[in-house]
């Protein structure tokens, strides 16, 4: 495991996202995948968007799971997958939101969960105004070929 540094925000403008009951999805531009976050992910990426450093994710999660063991790695590691996907990168900025409030699940701790889709980066990162054909969306304009190239 890298050296974790304190304070993470999301990787705007590369990442949109959208928050659930029970789910955030986030897409990313930089390479067309698209990520599910669940369990206390959810809580974890609120944090996260709030401004919230590891030591105020950790302290909230604790105060709602007391006697979850384990919360540091699993946030931490949680963090790293987050980093690996580039879907936070490091901050030196301090919180400017109020952080929400983590209320216990009635199901008890569910470890944060990542899950990462690769299917439609063909249609993520088409350009559908600039990248198009006669055809239309969502076919891709064909490349010139190497010999119209030089015409």
């Amino acid at each position: 495991m890298q050296m974790m540094a304190n304070s993470y925000r999301v990787n705007t403008p590369h990442i949109v996202y959208e928050s659930f009951t029970d789910e955030v999805i986030a897409v990313s531009f930089l390479d067309g995948s698209y990520y599910s976050i669940r369990g206390a992910g959810i809580e974890i990426w609120k944090l996260l968007c709030a401004g919230a450093d590891i030591d105020r994710i950790v302290a909230q999660l604790q105060s709602a799971y007391p006697n979850e063991p384990g919360l540091r790695e699993a946030i931490n590691g949680f963090l790293e997958k987050l980093l690996n996907h580039s879907l936070i990168t490091t901050t030196e900025e301090s919180a400017t939101a109020p952080f929400p409030e983590i209320l216990p699940e009635l199901t008890g701790f569910i470890p944060p969960i990542l899950e990462a889709y690769t299917d439609m980066q063909d249609l993520m990162l088409l350009d559908p105004i600039h990248e198009v054909g006669e055809d239309g969306w969502p076919k891709r304009a064909t490349a010139p070929s190497a010999a119209n190239a030089h015409e």
